[in-house]
């Protein structure tokens, strides 16, 4: 890990925050919801970790297995293993399984579906150091299905949840939220709403109560006020635009 990182408090990848002090070499980060593979391109560069990949669409899978150090799953997270309807939208981050997007979709495709336990013992993953969740309202889903025992395995949980395009609905968030907290996990919310959500588990190495507190009562509060900032005056949120 770099000097500039272990010196970070929290870093932002690609919308998703997380504690960059907690991750190195050794780490495992599963990405669920790989898209063009900028957030796991990211992750190898910097932290030069393991990043198993899940991502359902063809032919982005299909690009992810292109780029070295990534392990991909051609797949879509759900509570059951099979094959699922998956509606492909014109932009490639919308694309879901729910049948919500299916008036918006471009294309319908089958594509295998798999549960996170079953995905951890394909790819012989017994612990996680960052897991990124962005998957389109499966979020629900995902930890309507996962176990304590796995929950107990993780150390950071980065979320995006799907409210703000009416995916999925508050009393759907609060389930998960509670879901998570119970397993002993402190929350802190980023981004205004429900956009970026960090949960991270006290016994993360390098996420000492100190430096989770001032990430949740100064960091993030000034990162929700430069988004309200920004807004009006139509400033885009910073990121990577995924490469051609």
């Amino acid at each position: 890990m770099s000097v500039s990182f272990a010196l970070l408090q929290m870093a932002t990848f690609c919308g998703h925050s997380f504690i960059p002090a907690a991750l190195g070499r050794d780490s495992v980060v599963v990405d669920l919801g790989g898209n063009y593979g900028v957030f796991s391109r990211l992750m190898r560069e910097y932290f030069h970790c393991r990043c198993v990949v899940v991502e359902p669409t063809p032919n982005l899978a299909e690009r992810l297995r292109k780029i070295p150090g990534l392990e991909v799953f051609q797949a879509a997270i759900s509570n059951h293993d099979g094959v699922v309807k998956f509606y492909i939208a014109a932009d490639s981050q919308a694309s879901s399984i729910s049948g919500a997007l299916a008036p918006a979709a471009t294309s319908v495709v089958e594509v295998p579906s798999i549960r996170f336990e079953r995905l951890l013992a394909e790819a012989k993953v017994t612990h996680i150091d960052l897991l990124k969740v962005d998957i389109e309202g499966a979020e629900i889903a995902l930890f309507d299905d996962l176990s304590d025992a796995i929950l107990s395995h993780i150390n950071q949980i980065s979320i995006e949840f799907h409210d703000f395009c009416d995916l999925v609905t508050l009393e759907q968030i609060n389930f998960v939220r509670r879901r998570i907290l119970a397993a002993g996990f402190k929350e802190i919310r980023i981004e205004p709403g429900h956009m970026n959500s960090l949960y991270v588990h006290p016994r993360t190495p390098g996420a000492h109560l100190l430096r989770r507190l001032y990430i949740k009562w100064l960091m993030a509060p000034l990162r929700r006020c430069w988004h309200v900032v920004r807004s009006p005056f139509g400033v885009q949120p910073e990121g990577l635009k995924p490469s051609t």
